[in-house]
């Protein structure tokens, strides 16, 4: 069971991390907290290797968090050794048009909706869980995608990937968009924020549901009175803020 996008088709909001951090034990502590919903394992800006990633998709399954990757690409092929670890779905960067996201689910969907190839691997329980017919139908159905949506093109293309099916999240990347835009690490220039808002309205007004990365916690309560539902918290930026903020704390209270 997918309970990431259970509740996002509920329009409940859904709040998880992204990192590329491999400690398993920390990752599992967070997930036994019980504050997030999902880990995207980022495989597009780490050096990760698919069995460091294998072992971070058990460590979101046994503390109850949905193991999401972000791959580096998205040719379908590549995904499966992800998809046959137990990844539940894919953050999808560089998403710009409907071929993209057919592309995609063909990899990550079983015939007769997709092309992905069958096997008693990790993910069917190794041919121990329930029939495999069963296991088919389930794991279509849990299948989440989330369609990074970070270039000029992916902007001037979203009426088509409103109408193609198979999104489940439309995800702004502020800091991709402001260098597509030729205005690098400025996402608050003029440009790049009309840009973020025509997704935010288009989005929101054809009834889907809207992603981001929230680096803070009063930038996570703005997004979602504003309509987002889907928040990827960068765990290293995190750690480093509560670590700062520890430390400055302290000092104040020895002055």
């Amino acid at each position: 069971m997918n309970r990431t996008k259970e509740k996002l088709q509920k329009g409940e909001v859904a709040i998880g991390l992204l990192t590329g951090i491999t400690d398993e034990q920390l990752l599992e502590a967070l997930g036994y907290s019980g504050a997030f919903d999902f880990l995207t394992i980022d495989i597009e800006h780490s050096p990760m290797s698919t069995e460091t990633c294998e072992r971070l998709i058990r460590v979101a399954d046994v503390s109850g968090m949905t193991p999401l990757i972000r791959p580096l690409h998205n040719e379908p092929r590549s995904l499966l050794r992800f998809l046959d670890a137990g990844a539940m779905g894919f953050q999808a960067p560089l998403v710009e048009i409907p071929e993209d996201v057919r592309g995609l689910l063909d990899g990550m969907l079983y015939p007769p909706q997709g092309q992905r190839g069958l096997a008693m691997v990790r993910a069917a329980r190794y041919g121990f869980g329930e029939p495999v017919a069963e296991y088919v139908a389930r794991a279509n159905k849990d299948m989440l995608l989330v369609a990074q949506l970070e270039t000029r093109k992916a902007v001037e293309n979203l009426p088509a990937l409103l109408d193609t099916p198979g999104i489940d999240v439309y995800y702004v990347g502020p800091v991709d968009l402001s260098l597509s835009y030729g205005h690098p690490g400025k996402p608050d220039h003029a440009e790049v924020v009309n840009a973020i808002e025509s997704i935010r309205t288009q989005v929101l007004a054809a009834g889907r549901t809207l992603g981001t990365i929230a680096r803070n916690a009063e930038q996570a309560r703005q997004l979602v009175e504003s309509g987002y539902r889907y928040l990827a918290l960068p765990l290293t930026g995190l750690f480093v803020q509560a670590a700062r903020r520890l430390a400055d704390e302290a000092r104040a209270a020895a002055r």
